[in-house]
Order: C-alpha cells, then sequence, then structure tokens
C-alpha cells in the first residue's frame, strides 16, 4: 500500500489562480516505513525511492485537469518470521487529476490512477539451507476525492475519501526444491476517510511555509494472510497472518516554498504517517514552472 500512496501523495490539486494557466512539474519522492510483527503476525522494514512528474491546465476561471505518470522503487525485508524474506519492487501509476472550484470558499479536488508493480521476492529456508526465489505481477488502482473549505487566505479544513485497490498474482517459489512454496493471489483493498486542516502562509515575498494535519478511519479494514503451501505437501495449504494494524490513522506534514520568480519555485516537505502497528515517514521535493 505505501508504494501506491507514495506515487500520487504529493499530486498538485490546488485550486486555479487564472483561466489559461499552465504547469508542469517533477517530484522527487522516499518514504521509509515499519509494520510490527508480533508472535503469529509478519512484519516488515520498507523504503521506496521514486520519481512523480506531471502537467495540468486551468481549462476556465474554475477548473483544473492534469495529469501525471510516478514510478517507484522498493525494498522490504520481513519481521517476526523464522524464513527471512526479502522483497523488491519496481512500481508505476499514470493517471488523471483536477480541482472544480465551486465558490469562493470552497473547491472539490479529486484523482484517479491505473497502475502494476514487477515484484522479486527471496526466502531463505532455514530447514534445508535454500534461497527460494520468486517473480510476480500486482494490479493497482487508487482513486480519491476531496472537498475544502477556504476558512481564510491561509486556513483550509477539508474532508476526503481516498480508495486503493492492490491485486497480486499467485505464484510458485523456485530454487529451494520441496520446500519451495506456492502462494495464491491475494487482494488488499483500503477505503479511507479523512478530515483535517491545510495552513499556507507567506513569511517573505518569495518564501512560504506550509502545514497539514489529518485523522482519517479506513472503512474497509480487516486483517489480511497470505495462503500457502510447500511443495513437498501441495494440498496442505496453510496461512501466515500479516502484521496486526489499527483502523484508525493519524498525519502530519511539514515543508516550505520558495518562489525564484511568480512562475518558478522549489518546495520541500516531510511526512509523518501512524496507525497502530505501523509507522512510516516520508520526503518529497517539488519543483513547478507555471507558463
Amino acid at each position: 500500500m505505501e508504494s501506491a500512496d507514495l506515487m500520487h501523495r504529493y499530486l498538485p490539486v490546488d485550486r486555479c489562480g487564472a483561466q489559461g494557466d499552465n504547469h508542469a512539474w517533477i517530484n522527487l519522492l522516499g518514504s521509509w516505513s515499519t509494520q510490527q510483527a508480533d508472535g503469529k503476525r509478519s512484519g516488515y522494514d520498507a523504503n521506496h525511492q521514486g520519481i512523480a512528474m506531471g502537467s495540468d491546465r486551468c481549462f476556465t476561471e474554475n477548473v483544473k485537469l492534469g495529469i501525471y505518470a510516478s514510478a517507484v522503487h522498493s525494498k522490504a525485508d520481513s519481521r517476526g518470521i523464522a524464513d527471512k524474506h526479502q522483497m523488491k519492487a519496481n512500481s508505476w501509476q499514470v493517471g488523471l487529476y483536477g480541482n472544480a472550484i465551486t465558490s469562493a470558499k470552497t473547491d472539490i479536488e479529486a484523482y484517479i490512477g491505473v497502475g502494476k508493480a514487477e515484484i522479486d521476492g527471496k526466502r531463505y529456508t532455514q530447514l534445508n539451507q535454500k534461497l527460494a526465489k520468486s517473480d510476480y505481477n500486482a494490479d493497482m488502482m487508487s482513486a480519491g476525492m476531496g472537498v475544502n473549505y477556504h476558512l481564510s487566505d491561509a486556513i483550509t479544513p477539508f474532508l476526503r475519501l481516498d480508495y486503493t485497490r492492490i491485486g497480486a498474482d499467485s505464484y510458485h517459489e523456485t530454487g529451494a526444491e520441496l520446500m519451495n512454496l506456492t502462494v495464491k493471489g491475494q487482494t488488499s483493498e483500503a477505503l479511507i476517510a479523512r478530515t483535517g486542516v491545510k495552513f499556507d502562509k507567506a513569511v517573505t515575498d518569495k518564501l512560504s511555509l506550509y502545514a497539514k494535519a489529518s485523522v482519517g478511519v479506513d472503512l474497509l479494514h480487516r486483517e489480511q494472510a497470505i495462503t500457502a503451501a510447500f511443495s513437498a505437501l501441495p494440498t496442505n495449504t496453510f496461512s501466515v497472518k500479516n502484521g496486526k494494524f489499527g483502523r484508525v490513522i493519524g498525519d502530519i506534514e511539514l515543508g516550505s516554498t520558495y518562489h525564484f520568480t511568480p512562475n518558478v519555485s522549489l518546495q520541500f516537505g516531510g511526512q509523518a504517517i501512524g496507525r497502530e502497528g505501523s509507522h512510516s515517514l516520508g520526503v518529497q521535493a517539488n519543483f513547478n514552472i507555471r507558463f
């Protein structure tokens, strides 16, 4: 879920400045996450690095529409299970985003994206000291919509709903002989309702500071498990539960934007996300040109 979220997390879905405005932008992305293990459940440590780019246009004073593409490379190491498991993934996503101003104080933002992940896995088996390898794909779809209320020039409360679906293929390991696993495909979904507030304030003619804080609830929260069988016993399936994590999610984001000219800006920011059993830290750098 982290890589899918990272690929659209920083889309410029703010409202239009003026009709005919065009923007082109590029984002450098990074994230580090941990999911705790607890006895019967597995966990992991993961890191993600990527890039996103896109362009948008204000077709009217009130309506902006843009297109984006993103790619993320991920690495993860298992926690809390006997056989050490490592994963590498290359993910990509393309999509659309936009904003529609509905009144002087309110606007609606939205995005939709589809993508794919190519995943390579390694599992070090303790029983026969072999290395089991896997190679499979996962399809991803993300969509979200938010409503912003501009309480003042600096303060904007918001409500939003974000949906993510990841469908991983089944696969069969190689290299560990009778200890190879055949793993069933798995579908993961999240539907997160959030409320929060954004703050954006110019401190000089060229520099502004921003912050965002929110709390959300995963409406599709449920325990996930991987179902598999060893090659030696193909009819005897078993399940390994994923780490337990909470339904409630909190996040905070801080950053700054420097305007070299009225049409060229550079932004740096950091984000922390936490829920029971899981947390992550992220950073981003954005270069934006208006033309």
